[in-house]
């Protein structure tokens, strides 16, 4: 009886331990996520327009 509990612990603390694991995992991959969503908006924008005109430009040649 005493090797079941034993067993069921070790078990237990071994789930608990993984959980853990997944749980830092998927903090440190939103965390990532994160860090590119602000990298991308650092990046300037492109008026649709300005592209247009350029298009423009460039056929006109």
């Amino acid at each position: 009886m005493t090797t079941d509990n034993k067993e069921r612990n070790r078990n237990e603390r071994k789930l608990k331990e993984k959980i853990k694991r997944i749980d830092q995992r998927i903090e440190d991959y939103l965390e990532q996520l994160d860090e590119q969503d602000a990298a991308e908006a650092e990046q300037p924008t492109v008026d649709p327009s300005a592209i247009e005109e350029a298009l423009k430009r460039l056929k006109k040649n």
